[in-house]
């Protein structure tokens, strides 16, 4: 299986005679962003070359890019091979089996001296059709040596045909089959497309150099012949359109020759919203935007001709800067969820504490007390003056937990008592509550008599509950109901609001029960329980 990786940030390098031109694109939201763009003239360089590459801003090096990105190069037309083949398997999954082996005729040098890729261009039943891209390993060796010497080390290496293949999908549609010419300086690469397919593609040995020796007519009779070759390749079918990249500027004489010549329209790449270079621009980095486009994540149509022996040796390196932020993050999400632990566990001991205060407090045991006794019984490991006692702060969980066992004992072995004389309002105290209370008393004080007096005509006084050798957590209630008449019933009312309102007798938990029938109230009340329990533990 050929190691064919992605990304979404990709660098495209091509080396046009001794200018290394690149292209910097990243995937943002599902679109491809150029980025970059620069070239750089890399004559003389050596293997013992040792300074870094400067772009022209004399600031970015290449190789902090090339840290960044996937790097991807690519061999120059004359080097490589491009035949259309069809292979009948009834499984596409078996086409990888039999691809090598049904290729070979192809190739005019041994199977296991080259470097076989394909294309996929379609289905017919069980007839799939290819194209396939070869090289000679040795110049692929040849190449990755080059690159090298300029202290490039690229992931991918692809061709140009197959770079412009996939820069036309992205700056030209057609509904026709079309032909791209590429020129660059010392040759010129033809293109046949198909359906956005790769089909066939010949290099001239010309380049836009020949313009300046004056061989311009021998460079159009070159391309004349490449351009009829490629036309043999769909029969019957015309090829009306000629889609123009690379170094332009000298050459455009010749191109409208052989427009008019062979009846063929010309176009140009159109910059994008997102790749907003001008027409000549991308016309001179089309085959570095091509190499970098066809690497992006999601492009289906990649050639890679690093294989075998030849696979890519470091496929983590461009990974490792991410990794290292990775394990980064984790440490410091690690640190700061420690430092949480931490934190709401020293919350939590705090709590603790609180609760064992309070419950010393229910027990009626203050905090130095029960150290000194534990102390008295358990000596601690740490010399402490006479009086001293240890912070509550400084006590541990396990100092906590061996006081509680402390503390249960010391409950456990107390007498489980219960209070048998009750702290609650007596009659005789009702009575003088009664007989002062300023709802009652009439306007010269005297318990019955007045205008506005309340008429007592019977009180009861019942013990409804109290503890006893059976019921050790019962509590001490006392009801009282009284009866009694008024001239008004606002008076009633009154002393009915005042048994509500907060007062020393009535118990304000309790509930106030109130009837009245023809001028006659009754009424009943708890009264406050002021009996001191024993305090008891939690089961």
């Amino acid at each position: 299986m050929i190691d064919k990786p992605d990304s979404s940030h990709t660098l495209g390098l091509d080396l046009d005679n001794h200018i290394l031109r690149g292209v910097q694109i990243s995937l943002q939201k599902g679109s491809p962003t150029l980025d970059l763009v620069f070239e750089i003239d890399v004559t003389p360089r050596g293997p013992d070359y040792v300074k870094p590459l400067y772009m022209t801003d004399g600031t970015t090096t290449l190789d902090s890019l090339l840290e960044k990105n996937l790097v991807v190069t690519s061999l120059k037309s004359n080097q490589v091979l491009v035949r259309s083949l069809e292979i009948k398997v009834k499984k596409e999954g078996d086409l990888e089996a039999v691809f090598a082996f049904q290729a070979e005729p192809l190739l005019p040098f041994p199977g296991d001296a080259g470097i076989l890729d394909k294309i996929k261009i379609g289905r017919t039943g069980d007839v799939s059709q290819l194209t396939v891209v070869a090289a000679r390993k040795e110049l692929v060796e040849n190449h990755l040596k080059e690159m090298t010497e300029l202290r490039v080390e690229p992931e991918v290496v692809t061709t140009d045909a197959v770079a412009l293949m996939t820069f036309a999908n992205h700056f030209f549609s057609s509904e026709t089959p079309y032909v791209i010419v590429h020129f660059e300086k010392d040759q010129t690469t033809c293109v046949l497309i198909n359906k956005s397919k790769l089909v066939a593609a010949q290099c001239c040995l010309t380049g836009a150099s020949a313009v300046e020796e004056a061989r311009s007519e021998d460079l159009r009779l070159e391309i004349v012949r490449t351009l009829y070759a490629l036309g043999k390749q769909l029969k019957g079918v015309e090829i009306p359109q000629i889609f123009v990249t690379g170094n332009t500027k000298d050459v455009e004489g010749i191109l409208q020759q052989i427009s008019k010549q062979l009846n063929k329209t010309l176009h140009r790449p159109m910059a994008q919203p997102v790749i907003d270079l001008p027409t000549e621009e991308l016309q001179k980095y089309a085959i570095p935007m091509g190499a970098a486009l066809g690497a992006l994540s999601g492009n289906q149509d990649r050639v890679n001709f690093r294989q075998g022996e030849l696979n890519y040796p470091h496929p983590w390196r461009r990974y490792k800067r991410w990794i290292g932020l990775y394990t980064a993050a984790c440490l410091a999400l690690a640190f700061s969820f420690y430092l949480f632990g931490e934190s709401y566990l020293g919350y939590q001991r705090d709590e603790i504490k609180k609760h064992y205060v309070s419950l010393l407090t229910s027990v009626n045991k203050p905090y130095a007390t029960l150290e000194n006794e534990y102390s008295a019984k358990y000596p601690s490991s740490h010399p402490l003056e006479e009086g001293e006692v240890i912070g509550i702060k400084e006590l541990t969980q396990d100092d906590l937990l061996n006081r509680l066992e402390f503390l249960q004992k010391e409950l456990q072995a107390t007498p489980d008592i219960f209070p048998l004389y009750p702290n609650v309002p007596r009659v005789s105290d009702v009575l003088a509550w009664l007989s002062n209370h300023p709802k009652i008393v009439g306007q010269n004080g005297t318990l019955g008599e007045g205008n506005n007096a309340i008429q007592l005509e019977s009180m009861t006084y019942i013990m409804l509950k109290r503890p006893e050798q059976t019921k050790k957590q019962e509590r001490y209630q006392v009801k009282v109901e009284l009866e009694f008449s008024t001239a008004t019933p606002k008076t009633a009312r009154e002393f009915h609001d005042a048994l509500i309102a907060p007062n020393e007798l009535v118990d304000s938990k309790g509930e106030v029960k109130w009837s009245s029938t023809k001028g006659r109230y009754r009424t009943s009340f708890f009264l406050k329980d002021r009996t001191q329990y024993p305090s008891q533990v939690n089961r």
